[in-house]
């Protein structure tokens, strides 16, 4: 953090853990997460390998490899699971993406796996914030 004993005509690039923790948990940065699922969502079709590589094509300007695709798709399948038993018990309300015309054909669960697979993804190394 800049002194404020001292006059600065900018702040210094920086990416800290404590930046890392306050994205992740920054209600702008989720809300953002579920405009850009549902960004991907209709531009790439129910397809989620597709998706996958929308949402890297739009973060990354690339597709994801093989390894990255198989984790991301291990991450839906299992994160999934918690979701879907959260949800059955009562403790949980889901966020679904934003911005998407058609939603009676979506599973709110899978949507809200994808937008928490969005979130993840946007807050990792790969795609880092510099302020």
């Amino acid at each position: 953090m800049a002194s404020a004993q001292q006059v600065h005509s900018k702040r210094d690039v920086t990416t800290t853990p404590l930046q890392a923790l306050t994205l992740f948990n920054s209600d702008t940065v989720f809300s953002w997460s579920q405009a850009l699922a549902g960004r991907v969502i209709r531009e790439a079709g129910v397809d989620e390998s597709a998706q996958l590589d929308r949402l890297y094509q739009i973060l990354f300007s690339r597709n994801p490899d093989e390894t990255e695709k198989a984790t991301l798709l291990a991450f839906l399948v299992s994160h999934e699971k918690v979701i879907r038993a959260k949800a059955e018990d009562g403790k949980l309300s889901i966020a679904i993406p934003i911005g998407l015309k058609d939603t009676l054909t979506l599973d709110p669960i899978r949507a809200a796996t994808f937008v928490d697979l969005v979130h993840v993804v946007v807050n990792s190394n790969d795609f880092i914030y510099r302020f």
